[in-house]
């Protein structure tokens, strides 16, 4: 259990790092004048919360490039740069994720570690602007799993 919780902190750091990105000086990336509304499901198969292990980040900025409002599984979340999820956040096998005002761009990492011994999948349905995108299917097998999807305005 002790190594289990040493790859789950592991894993979480890594997404945490990997889902806040900046320019190479360091500072923000300037905002654009495009912007979208986006949602997105996240749907698992054959995950178990009990034995698998699921970590996450939504990061995202206004056209201000000030961080806005977001609602996850119907719980709205108000002043966050950006956001992390795990195990907690899985509801009947889905994770709901959507903005609350117009963004220009956001990045969704998704990391997990299938303890269990079979793979899980999630499949990640994006809406963007009311149109909905390709969807992506990440399969999460054995020992660690790292996918970063960015979303922007103007494609």
């Amino acid at each position: 259990m002790k190594k289990l919780k040493l790859l789950a902190f592991g894993l979480f750091a890594s997404v945490c790092l990997l889902s806040c990105s900046k320019s190479k000086d360091g500072t923000p990336t300037p905002a654009n004048s495009n912007s979208m509304d986006l949602s997105i499901k996240l749907t698992y198969s054959n995950f178990d919360p009990a034995k698998d292990v699921l970590a996450g980040g939504f990061a995202g900025s206004t056209i201000t490039d000030v961080y806005s409002d977001w609602t996850v599984n119907g719980t709205e979340r108000k002043g966050e740069t950006a956001f992390t999820f795990d195990n907690s956040y899985v509801v009947n096998n889905v994770t709901t994720i959507s903005t609350n005002s117009k963004i220009n761009d956001a990045s969704l990492t998704i990391g997990g570690v299938a303890l269990q011994g079979a793979p899980f999948t999630v499949t990640v349905q994006a809406t963007k602007n009311g149109k909905a995108l390709d969807p992506v299917t990440i399969q999460i097998a054995g020992a660690s799993t790292v996918r970063t999807i960015d979303y922007n305005a103007k494609n």
